[in-house]
Order: structure tokens, then sequence, then C-alpha cells
């Protein structure tokens, strides 16, 4: 074993390393078996990120040297501290300083506890994937699979960039590179297609309701044609609210984890025969609450029955929002463009896009669902005909300029194409944007600055399906308030589907 300092030690200190070098290199012979441990400043303890799954070992032992060569010995020990908790107490660790942990100061305040930890270079395994029954090779950092031939030891990946064995993750939602292993099996950790490690279950939705479900007091089918969806805090509880266009009517449900309660039309008729017709989107106004029949409803943008091009008509509206002057932009699909509505006004403003189908910067091609950043002052849009989102800032001039800020390569389900996109959901905290790629069959993230997407919920293929890991034609999606779960409007499967997270 050989020992490297990150300080000046005392004679004595220094004395016995040169003796465990001399006697612990006669021997072994294979470079393969010897260790390099790098020492670190005295007062000072390893904090792993997962101490459950890293700690492999606690003794006592006399000597902080005998702690050193303990693990050596120990073929999965990459780091160890010593007299941390109590005086000659020796813990063993997987992992590393630099991803799984860290040093730190030491929590007691020891002037002798202390940390070593194991340098990992390629040229100890250059016998990766080579015969170990013709070779007879030992090695600390290899063992033999039953493939016969030499592989990483448990709990460890090869990585090709680096040509060694690196420790897997083991926690729960840590970065990863999907098809390798990187994460820890033995904890039921896997790479998900999220670039996360966790259960393979995550990719997994639960149906909250399907195509049989009906209302809690009078028995009414409540899912026939739900095209989208909006979610919102209720009294701290998720409140869902679905937009059926078939059956001409916006349900509401909560959402209590563990069970669906509460299922009630919120809006469907109101005065003598006056009903919704072929509804698309509901936006609610939690300051002010909600009331459906009282006061009655009232048109507050455009001309009843009089759908046109003019600033004070709509063609189509499939998507609304407001900003933090409760001022309405509405997606006018047949008219290729984004429309803003004050207050009792009489005409709208135009916004984005000018009326005219196209796929260049300040165009629209049927647009559909909208989303406001009120604390940016950002308008997102849904592009359908162009397979793209489109962001524009709220502070300039007007029309305004666009930003593809996903897709615009085509329609397709490769990781940077989006097909018929439907509406989308962004993340306050992170800023990511989530698009339900309906023709895709998936609910895809965009991360700030990402030229591609990460499938969230579906399959990355494009392929649909209606079991608990696929979706067939997706039209809405929505997100918590803690952004614990996703809710997807699957509306191919006739069912409402929950996605946890990570």
């Amino acid at each position: 074993m050989i020992f490297q300092s990150a300080q000046s030690f005392q004679l004595s200190r220094c004395c016995w390393q040169i003796i465990y070098l001399i006697i612990y290199c006669s021997s072994y012979s294979h470079q393969q078996y010897q260790s390099l441990v790098i020492l670190s400043n005295p007062g000072s303890q390893f904090q792993p990120i997962n101490p459950q799954a890293q700690l492999l070992s606690t003794t006592l032992l006399l000597t902080f040297q005998s702690c050193v060569l303990a693990c050596n010995n120990h073929i999965l020990c990459r780091v160890f501290d010593f007299a941390v908790n109590q005086s000659n107490q020796c813990q063993l660790f997987e992992g590393n300083i630099n991803t799984l942990g860290s040093i730190v100061s030491s929590s007691s305040s020891s002037p002798t506890s202390n940390v070593g930890y194991v340098k990992i270079t390629s040229d100890l395994f250059t016998d990766y994937g080579r015969s170990c029954l013709l070779n007879k090779i030992v090695s600390r950092y290899l063992t033999c699979g039953s493939s016969l031939t030499l592989e990483c030891q448990p709990h460890s990946y090869w990585d090709n960039s680096s040509s060694m064995c690196l420790p897997q993750i083991p926690t729960l939602g840590g970065a990863c590179t999907w098809g390798v292993n990187m994460c820890r099996e033995d904890l039921n950790l896997t790479c998900l297609q999220i670039y996360k490690c966790g259960p393979i279950s995550y990719m997994a939705g639960k149906t909250l309701l399907n195509n049989s479900a009906v209302t809690s007091d009078t028995g009414a089918p409540v899912l026939t044609g739900v095209v989208t969806m909006a979610a919102y805090e209720i009294n701290g509880l998720s409140a869902i609210f679905l937009v059926d266009v078939y059956l001409k009517q916006v349900v509401r449900f909560f959402d209590y984890g563990s069970s669906v309660n509460n299922i009630t039309i919120v809006a469907k008729t109101w005065s003598g025969s006056d009903q919704l017709y072929e509804p698309y989107f509901v936006y609610i106004d939690t300051q002010n609450g909600m009331q459906s029949v009282s006061p009655l409803p009232q048109v507050v943008a455009g001309v009843s029955g009089s759908p046109g091009s003019g600033p004070h008509q709509i063609n189509l509206p499939k998507g609304f929002a407001f900003d933090n002057q409760s001022r309405m932009y509405i997606a006018e699909m047949n008219n290729h463009r984004i429309m803003r509505w004050s207050a009792n006004a009489t005409y709208g403003e135009l916004i984005a896009g000018n009326g005219t189908a196209g796929s260049g910067s300040l165009q629209l091609r049927w647009p559909r669902g909208i989303y406001i950043d009120k604390i940016n002052g950002l308008l997102y849009v849904i592009d359908l005909g162009n397979n793209r989102v489109q962001r524009y800032s709220l502070s300039g001039s007007f029309p305004a300029v666009g930003t593809t800020i996903a897709g615009g390569n085509g329609a397709g389900s490769a990781s940077n194409q989006l097909n018929s996109p439907e509406s989308l959901w962004i993340s306050p905290r992170t800023g990511s944007v989530f698009i339900a790629d309906k023709s895709s069959h998936r609910i895809q993230r965009w991360d700030p600055g990402a030229t591609r997407g990460i499938t969230v919920a579906g399959s990355p293929t494009g392929t649909s399906g209606s079991d608990a890991y696929h979706l067939y034609s997706p039209q809405g999606v929505a997100i918590d308030a803690n952004e614990t779960y996703m809710y997807v409007c699957d509306s191919g499967n006739s069912r409402i589907q929950r996605f946890t997270l990570l």
C-alpha cells in the first residue's frame, strides 16, 4: 500500500508510512492489488450522500494504520475515516469524495480524526474484459464474472470515457446516463429514461379516472371526450379540472394521493338553455374563488356566434391565460395569432403572430395551448402546425418576435422533435417546459437551453399503448403546486394518469 499525505506529518507518522509501504508491497507483486491512499488534513470526516447505503463497516481498531489496512482488505472500500465519533473508531465506505460524498470538518471537533481515500486510475483496470482463467489475474478492483471475464466489482459500473470502474449512484433522483448501469441495482435503482436514478415503477402511471367514472352526486358520466386539464391547489388539496368537449362540460375532482373524491360537474348549463358548446380550456382564478352559475357566465372576449379575423372577433380559440394585470391572452387557432384582451375591452391587441400561417419568428400556424410566466413576463405558445414551442417577451413591442425553445425540427419522435403538441406547463422552480406531445404519445420535458427533450411519461420512441408505461394521444398535462405529481389527459385511452416526478 502506498500513502500520500495532504499535509506534512510528524516524524512518527512518516515512519510508519514507509514501513508499511515496504512490508505490504513485498507481499503483493501485482500493481492491481496495491492502493494509493490519499490522506486528508486532521480534524476531518467523510460525509457520504447516502450513509446507510455507503457505510460498509464500523469497528474499533487500535491505530489509524490499522484502519488504512482494513480499507485495503475490503474490496469495496474507497473511503475511510478514523476517530470521528469516538477514539479508535474506523468507518469504511463505498463511493468517492467528489460526487458521492465530501470531506468536511469533523462534527466532533476531534483533532485526531482523519479521512483517507483510495485514488483510482485507469491503469488499475487494464485487464477489464480479459479472461480470468487464462490470465490468472489477482485484482482488488476487478472480479471474475459469470462469463469468466474480469468485470467491475459489485456496486460499480464500467465507464468507457475514463476506462475505469466507477461507483454506482446510491440515491433516488441522482443524475445518470440512460442505458448505462450507473445506479445501485441492489437498492432497486435503475437509470430511467428521464436520466435519473429511480425504481422502474416511477415511469408507470396510476389511473385516477377512466371512461367508467361518474360524478359523486348524480352518477353522470365525466370522461367521454376530455381534451385539456388544469391543476390548482384548493384548501391544501390538488384540484383537477377536466374539459370534456363531447359532453360539453367542465369536471372537477380532488386527488387525495391514495384515492379520488368529490367528482363534480362545475360548468355545463346555467340560465334556461344556455350551455357550453365545445369547450376546450379552463382557467381558475384562485384568488377570487369560483362560481359557475352566480353571477351568470358572460362573454368577456369576442362576439358570440360570429367568428372572424377582426380585432373584436375570435376564431377557434384553443387556449388562454392571464397576466399579473388580469389581461387575458387567447390563442386563436384559425387566425394564427395570440390576442390580448384587457378587462371590459371590446377588442383585442395583437401580441404574437400576424394572422397569416407561417414558420417565421413573427408567425404561427395553428397555435394551441399557452402559458404565461408572470414572474419573468414571458409568454409560451404551442405552435401546433410548426411542431414547436415559441417564447415571447411581454415587455417589448408587438407583435413580438418568437424564440423556439422546443421542437422546430419537423414532425417526429426524435428527442429534438415534437409531433402535434397540444398543451404545455412550465415549472416555476426550474423553468422546464412539460409538453403533451400528442402524436408521439408521450410527455416531453425541455429544460432551459436544451436542444433535446426528455420523455417523462410514455415511450421515448413514440410508441402508443394502453398499459401503465404508455400513453395514446395525450392532450393535456398539468402538475401540482408542489411539483410532486404530473397529471396527464391520456385521451386515446380515455383516462387520467398520474405520474410521480423525480
